[in-house]
């Protein structure tokens, strides 16, 4: 009786402060069914959309066409309440470490020659594989640190690796120039040497080409790790006229232009999965899909009826599409509702390949027993940390307003925390990427017309109940200061136990391409 009070008590603990991280769920019993997990470890496929917004996808928005994906996550399951990131460094790094970009330091964006990188500490997916004997690959954007051969991929568990460094390019010349800078370089990897080879060929065609001879070159002997991170559907709106076909009855834009490369995203995907079936492997695969953070507008993205937009904390800028489809599924053809991360599939994944992640010092869980069977009692994702970036000061964003308490979390600094049905939102919010303050955190793209909210001068607290409220209409902050001030306390919590953002300013002069023969290239 004791060790139950005891055992009880430590359970509603935990469940609080939502860190009993990495750790399977409790099971239960089942009768006459196949094991929740594979026998043999699963081929592991991961595909990372970039900048998918919302209502950027077939099953979110019929006027999107996407077969491919559609049909794989409706043969699948599909998580409808998945977080990522705002934007794409971080979100990456929460992939492929399981921890929060806060507890990495890694939550900014890395720009152009900026010496910036996920820390060489943090043990990624891709080396804890290893240990099961995985083949692990990467194929299209890296984006987590270049700036020193360490950082690369190839230095950090995968086998190969092609594509590119930094978060952007042309898809057809692979030039990269810094935002503001005018510094342009080549970007364009084939393991750790530069390929000026390949000028003119769409990135996207390239991959894919990849992506298939990796599958039909693997040795079935070991499980295959194919991360195939997307450049598509992210700016500068560059795709094959074939794709913008599709999109005839559409009058000419940004729209249009960006709907054909969520087409070409699906044509690529639909390649790969090919390759996958014409090798017998499908049998033993997982398939993950997911975007990294929400769309951006400005370029044709789309998130309704979310609000907010890529970089804001509103809904629109973090949660995204994903789904998984595996015949190893024992309930396919479902919805997941319960709060999940990306953070998330790194325990999962590991847990699908045998390893044991209850030990590691992760944010994620294993969610794999929900995804693939639907049973979620235990389950014990109460709080999900959007985002942290302090201090302000040292990063490219810079203080909002004035704290609202003393001794807790400073509201001038941008974060956002869920817990439970609740929701809050501090500092900078949304003003970032062109946004003004006083803008419009909703762009109407395809004429929706929901309300649009204005972002206050002076305003840096929200605080929503998502489950009554979840498009964010009703800011709860004024009659809800208790919760507001618990919520804060929690943030400090977390802050006082992360380190601060990893944010250089200026850009490194010894990474200028220019001293590089034109390359994008590790200063060491």
């Amino acid at each position: 009786m004791l060790y139950n009070i005891i055992l009880a008590v430590i359970l509603i603990v935990s469940q609080f402060h939502g860190s009993l991280s990495g750790k399977r769920y409790r099971q239960g019993k089942s009768r006459n069914l196949p094991p929740i997990g594979p026998v043999k470890p699963p081929n592991i496929v991961f595909f990372l959309a970039d900048d998918l917004g919302w209502n950027d996808i077939g099953y979110h928005n019929n006027q999107v066409k996407t077969p491919t994906l559609d049909r794989l996550a409706a043969e699948g399951v599909k998580l409808e309440n998945y977080y990522a990131q705002s934007f794409c460094s971080p979100s990456r790094g929460q992939l492929l470490t399981g921890r929060y970009a806060a507890t990495t330091g890694l939550s900014n964006v890395i720009l152009a020659g900026k010496a910036e990188g996920l820390p060489l500490s943090e043990t990624l997916i891709s080396q804890k594989l290893k240990e099961r004997g995985y083949s692990s690959h990467i194929v299209g954007k890296w984006h987590v640190g270049s700036y020193e051969r360490a950082y690369l991929p190839t230095n950090r568990g995968f086998d190969s690796f092609y594509g590119k460094h930094y978060g952007r390019g042309d898809f057809y010349t692979h030039q990269f120039c810094g935002v503001g800078t005018g510094v342009c370089g080549l970007d364009f990897w084939n393991n750790t040497r530069p390929d000026p080879t390949k000028n003119g060929t769409y990135a996207t065609d390239i991959y894919v080409e990849r992506a298939t001879d990796i599958i039909n070159k693997h040795d079935p002997s070991n499980p295959l790790f194919l991360y195939m991170a997307f450049q598509l559907p992210h700016e500068p709106l560059q795709v094959p006229a074939k794709f913008e076909a599709l999109y005839d009855d559409m009058p000419d834009g940004k729209r249009k232009t960006f709907l054909a490369m969520v087409s070409a995203l699906d044509a690529a995907v639909a390649k790969i999965h090919q390759a996958l079936e014409d090798n017998g492997m499908l049998d033993n695969t997982v398939i993950v899909f997911s975007s990294d953070n929400g769309g951006a507008p400005l370029v044709g993205g789309n998130n309704e009826p979310l609000k907010g937009i890529k970089g804001s904390l509103w809904e629109g800028g973090i949660k995204v599409p994903a789904f998984v489809s595996s015949k190893l599924l024992r309930r396919p053809r479902r919805k997941v509702t319960q709060l999940a991360s990306i953070t998330d599939w790194y325990p999962t994944l590991l847990g699908l390949a045998g390893l044991d992640a209850s030990q590691l010092k992760l944010d994620g869980f294993d969610i794999w027993k929900l995804i693939s069977t639907g049973v979620h009692s235990g389950y014990p994702r109460k709080e999900l940390l959007h985002e942290l970036i302090w201090p302000s000061t040292s990063t490219q964003l810079v203080p909002r307003g004035s704290p609202l308490y003393n001794g807790t979390f400073d509201t001038s600094q941008r974060a956002a925390l869920r817990w439970g049905k609740w929701k809050l939102i501090a500092g900078q919010a949304a003003a970032v990427l062109g946004y003004e303050d006083g803008a419009p955190l909703f762009i109407p793209i395809i004429g929706l017309d929901p309300a649009i909210e204005n972002v206050p001068l002076d305003k840096n607290v929200w605080l929503y109940d998502m489950k009554r409220d979840p498009l964010e209409e009703c800011d709860l902050s004024d009659k809800k200061p208790e919760i507001v001030k618990r919520m804060l306390d929690r943030l400090e919590e977390i802050r006082q136990m992360s380190p601060p953002t990893i944010f250089q300013r200026d850009p490194d002069p010894a990474l200028n391409p220019a001293l590089h023969g034109g390359v994008w290239a590790p200063r060491d």
